[in-house]
């Protein structure tokens, strides 16, 4: 509920439209578009999400795992963005670590949902 968090969830949403837009036109500008505008956002958001997980009741246990899997993600942008020469694997690195912190995140978001539904009598 924190500013921050908004805006890290904003961000990640911003970065999912990119993302989309960039898969529908391929190696046109809106391609290029959306990957440069979708690539980074989601890799702020991961950072910004992940650093106010230590300070949010529940999600202080994940804090650590997920900025170190966003600072991947960091360095793995920074490979694409420098051209380092295998521009496909650098990409499919960067998806496999943003697939991992969402997956993170969603397993520990699931975790907390069911101990607040699971009420003992």
């Amino acid at each position: 509920s924190s500013l921050s968090a908004r805006i890290g969830f904003g961000l990640l949403l911003v970065g999912a439209l990119g993302v989309c837009v960039a898969g529908v036109f391929r190696e046109f500008i809106p391609h290029s578009v959306g990957g440069a505008v979708g690539l980074p956002s989601i890799v702020i958001a991961a950072l910004i999400l992940s650093w106010d997980f230590r300070r949010a009741e529940g999600w202080w246990p994940i804090h650590r795992v997920t900025f170190l899997i966003a600072l991947g993600m960091f360095i793995a942008l920074l490979s694409i963005i420098l051209d380092v020469g295998m521009p496909g694997l650098q990409q499919r690195l960067f998806l496999s670590l943003v697939l991992l912190w969402l997956s993170v995140v969603v397993y520990r978001l699931v975790r907390l949902t069911r101990r607040l539904t699971i009420q003992p009598e």
